[in-house]
């Protein structure tokens, strides 16, 4: 004990040592805890930074497919805008030729000229001029109705061959068109049929029940009702 004493040794001092490296052993411990904490946390950050990395990334994908799409919306807009106006293009032209053919051609020949100008509208309602002024063809009589729809049905037919260049093999059939024509309209319509022969060189086909056209045709079959009630079809001679 003297010689503990001699060195300058106490117990209080052997206390404070020891309390001294409890206290380290705490810090130390508690440097642990907050180095595992500082881990997770920086664990968990990887993880945030991994997760918000693969969404920008996304972002970047959705971000190129929205150029892209926006560029073809672009392109889709560009060629619906050149075929609408195509189509408005089209439409006139086959509306002026409609209406050069049905009206200054045909109708004005049926009419012996009082109908020379037939017009369709936007929605291709027909429109005939007469007395300075255009009108629906359902202003008009039963007779000049039929009048309208046979040069419309001609105009067509002819615009329509020569879209198809389709000229040797086409033809003509209208039935029953004379019965509500007077003696000289059903004249004129007769003669305009005729000026459209070159045109349909195979045959223009009219079916009718008025005797009184028979005459006017290179070949008339007459149909009619046999003995034996079947139909019977012969030629006029």
């Amino acid at each position: 004990m003297e010689a503990a004493e001699g060195l300058g040794f106490s117990e209080e001092a052997v206390t404070a040592a020891e309390e001294r490296a409890l206290k380290c052993e705490r810090d130390l411990l508690a440097a642990r805890e907050q180095r595992s904490a500082v881990a997770f946390k920086i664990n968990g950050l990887k993880m945030d930074i991994e997760k918000e990395t693969g969404r920008l990334s996304r972002a970047d994908d959705l971000l190129r497919q929205q150029e892209a799409l926006t560029e073809e919306i672009a392109r889709l807009k560009l060629t619906r805008s050149m075929i609408k106006e195509y189509t408005d293009h089209l439409l006139q032209v086959v509306r002026d030729r409609i209406e050069e053919e049905a009206g200054g051609r045909v109708l004005s020949e049926i009419t012996d000229g009082r109908y020379s100008t037939v017009m369709l509208d936007d929605d291709f309602t027909v429109l005939v001029h007469d007395m300075g002024d255009d009108y629906p063809a359902e202003r008009f009589s039963g007779g000049e109705q039929d009048d309208i729809a046979i040069a419309l049905r001609v105009a067509l037919s002819r615009f329509l061959a020569e879209v198809n260049e389709v000229h040797d093999s086409t033809f003509l059939i209208f039935d029953e068109i004379f019965g509500s024509q007077d003696e000289g309209r059903r004249s004129n319509l007769l003669r305009a049929l005729r000026t459209q022969e070159a045109h349909f060189p195979p045959q223009i086909l009219l079916i009718s029940h008025i005797t009184e056209v028979q005459d006017e045709f290179s070949t008339t079959l007459m149909v009619e009702m046999g003995r034996d009630q079947a139909s019977q079809v012969r030629e006029f001679e």
